[in-house]
């Protein structure tokens, strides 16, 4: 690991490799927004969920289809437009540029419409719903893991840094008035729940609209919510109270080159400087996964596989 902190923990330095548990990244962020459909009809999540459908053996028992579900019922992945991306400020267009711009099938966020809530369900007004979860898929923001001692129990030194980048605030700003302005498109849109939503001003063009309001199609006629500056400061002071981990955290241990703080090498997973010594699991992977890591950790685990099994015949 990195000397220095070694040196603090009391651990014997074996190899100096100072990228070790640093510039963690935990793609994707997640945000949340809940319009309610009309109180007709079922739905199958939060059935699922609270058990109304019967107990997971039960439904085990007659091999239900639900229990092959993840909820999802919809993907998309989504770019602003030019206009949008010269509003977010300099900083955003500097990044934009840098990381996006001529790459059309990069995305910014992936948008995920569920039969659902997805967040905290003491929030979840109504049944049923419909939710939309979007996620942040190239963060810039960075956090790190490192020891702070040589026993098992000492804590361990750990930062997120979920919205430590500015930038990535502003896309969070910027899937937040899209989304709703998707959801507010859609025939089944009764009105929101405020609850899930920034608490703007009683006059701002932005307030939630209740659900069962007699709405409908909010915005079919092709508007958009005109928000002010003091919205959008309300939408980010939001997010940074709000938004919540996607749970894929990686890069810590990158498979990159040594000078470039990488830790395992791209030919056999080696830990440079220790012989021996592999990592084959997330924490390789020396950039963002625009996606569910689930298959990734399994393109890794197999591909180790082939090495261990080649390295250990030949001994």
């Amino acid at each position: 690991g990195d000397p220095d902190i070694l040196k603090i923990a009391g651990v014997p330095l074996v190899a100096a490799s100072p990228g070790v548990g640093g510039r963690l990244r935990r793609p994707p962020d997640d945000s949340l927004l809940v319009p309610q459909l009309p109180q007709t009809g079922r739905n199958p999540r939060r059935a699922l969920v609270y058990n109304r459908m019967g107990s997971p053996e039960e439904l085990n028992r007659v091999n239900n289809p639900m229990l092959g579900w993840n909820g999802q019922e919809v993907q998309g992945r989504a770019r602003p437009s030019d206009a949008e991306v010269a509003a977010l400020g300099p900083a955003f267009v500097e990044a934009w540029n840098r990381d996006f711009e001529g790459q059309p099938n990069k995305p910014v966020a992936v948008f995920t419409a569920m039969a659902g809530f997805p967040g905290d369900p003491s929030l979840a007004t109504g049944d049923p719903g419909l939710a939309m979860s979007v996620f942040t898929v190239y963060p810039l923001s960075r956090g790190h893991v490192h020891i702070t001692g040589p026993k098992l129990d000492d804590p361990l030194d750990f930062e997120a840094g979920m919205l430590s980048d500015d930038v990535d605030v502003k896309k969070h700003l910027w899937m937040y008035e899209k989304q709703r302005e998707v959801m507010r498109r859609m025939g089944c849109y009764r009105g929101e729940m405020a609850a899930c939503h920034p608490p703007f001003a009683a006059d701002s063009a932005a307030r939630c609209v209740r659900f069962n309001e007699g709405v409908q199609g909010l915005a079919v006629d092709g508007k958009d919510i005109e928000h002010t500056a003091e919205d959008d400061q309300v939408i980010q002071r939001w997010i940074r109270e709000n938004v919540g981990s996607g749970w894929h955290p990686l890069d810590a241990c990158k498979m990159l080159p040594r000078e470039q703080n990488g830790v395992v090498d791209a030919a056999s997973l080696g830990v440079y400087g220790v012989g021996r010594l592999k990592v084959a699991d997330m924490s390789i992977v020396p950039r963002n996964v625009t996606a569910n890591t689930n298959n990734t950790a399994l393109a890794i685990g197999e591909k180790a596989a082939d090495i261990f099994i080649k390295e250990l015949s030949s001994v």
